[in-house]
């Protein structure tokens, strides 16, 4: 498994299976209690996000994060 430092962008992949979810960013922050601003600002802005907030957003899609770390 690829170890993959904290903070920093989601990769190409990560963002596809996001944008492919269906789901809106505001559907994700509420499902994972982040704000909208740090959803936004990971998937819309890719902005460095910390492992936390990854974690989140994988877990909303239905992945864990093992899972999600392997779209890297």
């Amino acid at each position: 498994m690829t170890i993959l430092k904290y903070p920093r962008q989601l990769t190409k992949e990560q963002l596809r299976v996001v944008n492919e979810s269906g789901k809106t960013i505001y559907r994700i922050a509420q499902e994972t209690g982040l704000r909208y601003q740090t959803v936004f600002n990971a998937v819309k802005k890719t902005s460095n996000v910390e492992m936390s907030t990854v974690a989140a957003i994988a877990r909303s899609l239905g992945y864990s994060i093992d899972d999600f770390e392997q779209l890297a």
